[in-house]
């Protein structure tokens, strides 16, 4: 899923000074009016990632239209579409600027799925202390590498916990 804009804007500057990646204000802008990394983003992660538009100009084009550069409004069997010259930079854009973001997002995703794959028992026993403040855990001689993976995980287990509970009322 996309990322939120404030989520967005933190993680993507985070990752632009780390990446030393430095957004051009006139690559940002076309035909008078500005791109806006986080709808890109939006719309790509929306159209299946860039793995799967690949090189689809007409996808980009598709892109295009719905950040609102229309060149060629919707039809009934069509979406609104922009021009081929800004899908291509747009593709441009998207690359330069956010498909390593991207990649780095997804890749994070898949990690995050991966480390809560663990035997079911295991699993159940970390909920039970999903609202257990570190300290405590400590002093109840909970394992230092089981603390940092219930913190690390702690608001994906509470929601878990959540989630069963309302599925149980």
């Amino acid at each position: 899923p996309p990322l939120a804009p404030e989520v967005f804007a933190s993680a993507f500057a985070n990752f632009c000074a780390k990446a030393n990646v430095h957004p051009e204000p006139a690559q940002l802008k076309r035909d008078g009016r500005q791109i806006n990394l986080h709808q890109l983003h939006v719309e790509v992660m929306n159209m299946g990632t860039s793995f799967r538009i690949g090189n689809n100009d007409d996808t980009w084009a598709v892109i295009g239209g719905k950040l609102g550069f229309v060149q060629f409004p919707a039809s009934d069997a069509e979406p609104a579409k922009c021009s081929p010259s800004m899908a291509a930079h747009l593709h441009h854009v998207y690359k330069q600027y956010l498909a390593m973001f991207d990649s780095t997002y997804i890749h994070s995703i898949v990690r995050r799925k991966n480390d809560m794959r663990m035997d079911p028992t295991q699993l159940n026993e970390f909920m039970k202390y999903a609202s257990v403040p570190a300290q405590e855990l400590r002093a109840r001689g909970i394992p230092e590498v089981a603390i940092k993976w219930i913190e690390s995980h702690r608001p994906i287990l509470q929601r878990h916990i959540q989630q069963q509970q309302e599925y149980r009322a």
